[in-house]
C-alpha cells in the first residue's frame, strides 16, 4: 500500500522487511516470529507482475552480494516463465484466430469457385443463344441476297430476320 514501496519495487529493488511484528507466517508448526524477508520484485514489459518472497529465519541476517545475485536472477527467471506461459497462451489463442480465419477463407474461396462456374456457364448459354440467333439472321440474309425470292418468301426471311433480332434485343 506504500507508494514509495510500489515505486522501489517497480524499479526491480529487492526490498528487506522485518516480520517479527507478523503473523504471517505463523503456521504452527515452525516459529518464525523473528525472521526477515526479502521481496523481490517480478517485472514483465516494465510492470510488476508478482512479487516473491524469500524468508531468511535470522531477523539479523544481512544477504551478501551473492545473495542478492541470486535473488535477482530467481526473480528475473520467473519473469522469464512467466512471460513464456502468456506468450504460449496468446500464441495458442491466435493458433485459433488463424485456424477459424482459414476455415472461413476456405469457405468463401470455394463460394468463388462456385460462383465462377456459375458465371463460366452463364456466359457459355448466352454465347450460345447469341450464336443461334447471330447464325439465323446470317443464314436469312445470305439467301436473301443470294437469290431472287418472291414477296411472300421474302416477307417470311424478313419476319424470321425480325424475329431473331428481337431475341437478341430482349437478351442484351
Amino acid at each position: 500500500p506504500d507508494p514509495t514501496v510500489i515505486t522501489r519495487l517497480e524499479t526491480r529493488e529487492a526490498l528487506s522487511v522485518d516480520l517479527t511484528q507478523s503473523s504471517l507466517l505463523q503456521n504452527g508448526s515452525t516459529n518464525m516470529s523473528h525472521a526477515q524477508c526479502i521481496f523481490a520484485p517480478i517485472k514483465i514489459e516494465h510492470r510488476l507482475a508478482g512479487l516473491l518472497c524469500f524468508i531468511f529465519p535470522d531477523a539479523d541476517y544481512v544477504p551478501t552480494l551473492d545473495d542478492k545475485a541470486l535473488i535477482d536472477a530467481i526473480s528475473k527467471l520467473s519473469a522469464l516463465a512467466i512471460e513464456h506461459e502468456y506468450k504460449t497462451m496468446e500464441r495458442d489463442r491466435l493458433l485459433k484466430v488463424f485456424k477459424h480465419l482459414n476455415t472461413q477463407l476456405e469457405q468463401i474461396n470455394g463460394d468463388l469457385l462456385h460462383a465462377n462456374k456459375r458465371q463460366s456457364s452463364f456466359i457459355a448459354m448466352v454465347g450460345h443463344e447469341f450464336r443461334t440467333a447471330l447464325t439465323s439472321i446470317q443464314g436469312f440474309s445470305e439467301l436473301l441476297c443470294s437469290e431472287e425470292y418472291s414477296s411472300s418468301e421474302t416477307k417470311d426471311f424478313a419476319v424470321d430476320i425480325s424475329q431473331e433480332a428481337l431475341r437478341l434485343n430482349r437478351m442484351i
